[in-house]
């Protein structure tokens, strides 16, 4: 605490607010304040003999002050030290007074000796006595109590604030959480076409996005459809994915053997429309073992393609499908378990077997 000023005299400044720099004040006061909860510790400080602008959390002897009193432990200040008065929290400077300038948070302090000819800097605006916030020792909402002014008797000029809007646990004013309304503000008034409208959004925005909802569960049901119809052919689901528009399935089943699956997603946010549309389908299965000769088909729709991979040596046959949604799903948009392993199985069953 040696590089402490003592902590009952006051000569430490405070941001609190945009523009707002209070001081001086004891350090005995912000730290009691710190340690309460009214002030955070990344609040900056700076009292003469800084060359900047710390903040209570970052000076170690303030630091190790406040972590000692939340410890429950005796301050280190001296216990037979005079205590100081307290500002009057509506005291104005008296008159012929210079107003104390303050420092700006992250610039250095200037020397205490300054040419009698250098531009001397210009004070701030001292903030007002807000109404409704008490002193120092009364019950406040406010951090540092917004009715301390700055002591005019302070004589070591620092240097000009570039202030910073700091968060504090609470504002000044009580909010009344039934009402709507702040204590000393008159309370917002809605209209009740206003208020009716507003319901009415409501209403038409969760249809909406129950809608949607009801279309992706669709979705999904189609597709673990889609998985189990494979699965009839001996293929296990190695790897499944899903893009914006598309589901990729990937299946494995015996030494060398591959089979993927391209599957469009449903979309949409109407589920009435839902059986009007369609999704593409692409099966492809990949052989190690096959010998045969490649069959690059007439590009009719519906053609199984064998192509062969020169890189990896392996044949691959390939069908691109449109599947037409009101053949696999019933009027409540319940999917046809039947017709989905049906068709898909038959499907997987053809390109597989063309490589055999």
């Amino acid at each position: 605490m040696s590089d402490l000023p003592p902590l009952d005299q006051p000569q430490a400044y405070v941001v609190v607010g945009p523009n707002d720099q209070r001081g001086p004040y004891t350090l005995d006061l912000l730290i009691s304040e710190v340690v309460a909860g009214r002030l955070y510790d990344a609040t900056p400080v700076w009292w003469p003999g800084l060359d900047q602008w710390t903040t209570m959390g970052a000076h170690p002897g303030v630091a190790a002050e406040v972590a000692r009193r939340r410890a429950g432990q005796p301050s280190a200040a001296d216990p037979n030290a005079q205590q100081q008065p307290q500002p009057d929290p509506y005291a104005q400077p008296a008159y012929g007074q210079p107003d104390a300038t303050q420092p700006a948070y992250g610039q250095t302090a200037q020397p205490e000796s300054v040419s009698p000819y250098a531009p001397q800097p210009q004070p701030q605006p001292q903030p007002q006595p807000q109404p409704g916030v008490g002193s120092y020792g009364q019950e406040s909402t406010a951090p540092i109590d917004a009715g301390l002014v700055v002591d005019t008797s302070a004589t070591e000029t620092a240097p000009s604030a570039e202030v910073h809007d700091l968060p504090t646990t609470a504002q000044a004013g009580t909010t009344d959480a039934a009402a709507g309304s702040v204590a000393g503000t008159e309370p917002s008034t809605i209209s009740d076409e206003a208020r009716e409208r507003f319901e009415n959004l409501v209403t038409r925005s969760r249809t909406r996005a129950e809608a949607g909802e009801r279309v992706q569960a669709v979705d999904a049901s189609f597709v673990d459809a889609v998985v189990a119809a494979v699965g009839t052919n001996g293929f296990a689901l190695s790897d499944r994915s899903t893009t914006d528009t598309t589901h990729e399935l990937r299946f494995d089943r015996g030494p060398g053997e591959l089979l993927s699956l391209t599957v469009g997603r449903i979309c949409g946010d109407d589920p009435t429309q839902v059986r009007d549309g369609h999704v593409p389908l692409v099966v492809r299965f990949q052989s190690a073992t096959y010998g045969g000769a490649v069959e690059t088909g007439s590009g009719e729709h519906g053609e199984v393609v064998i192509a062969a991979d020169e890189w990896s040596g392996q044949a691959t046959s390939t069908v691109t499908l449109l599947l037409t949604l009101s053949d696999y799903l019933d009027g409540d948009l319940t999917v046809d378990t039947a017709a989905v392993t049906g068709d898909i199985g038959s499907t997987v069953s053809v390109v597989s077997g063309r490589m055999r």
